[in-house]
């Protein structure tokens, strides 16, 4: 079984989880997140954002996610 993304790209369940794992340490040790920290997602409905949105979930980080089509000033 495979996740497309709205792109077409597809990703096994195996691999979501393990490039997930490496976001769960990327959001810890460069951005310095943890259990609720708050951060604001603006990006486009890929596996890019689904990969970090299920890795702030992992690590109990609280997301806002913010419409693309709305300019932000």
């Amino acid at each position: 079984m495979e996740l497309v993304d709205n792109n077409g790209m597809t990703l096994t369940y195996s691999d979501l989880m393990e490039q997930v794992a490496c976001m769960e340490i990327f959001l810890s040790k460069q951005w310095k997140l943890s259990y609720g920290s708050v951060v604001a997602i603006y990006a486009h409905a890929d596996r890019h954002a689904i990969i970090a949105i299920l890795a702030m979930a992992s690590r109990g980080i609280c997301f806002v996610g913010l419409d693309v089509t709305t300019q932000i000033n």
